[in-house]
């Protein structure tokens, strides 16, 4: 499968080579920002998973995290016009 099933771990590795490879692949849509943004994705989803499991871990319980929410450092992550 072009995007190794969706696993975030793998696709959050992805390089500049593997999304160009990707790019080329006539099975999927070839768009360069969706393939792009399928790999800051992964990323992200990762980072917010790390940032959920601190919090829960350090506090217990979800009901916490609603109250940090706005402090989740995901930034440098978004695009730069979204922060």
């Amino acid at each position: 499968m072009a995007f190794d099933d969706f696993n975030a771990d793998k696709i959050a590795l992805y390089d500049d080579r593997k999304l160009e490879t990707l790019r080329h692949n006539s099975g999927i849509i070839c768009n360069r920002l969706k393939i792009t943004s399928a790999a800051q994705n992964a990323r992200a989803y990762l980072e917010y998973k790390k940032y959920i499991t601190l919090l829960t871990s350090t506090s217990g319980s979800l009901s916490t995290v609603s109250r940090y929410r706005t402090a989740w450092p995901m930034c440098s992550l978004r695009l730069q016009s979204q922060c």
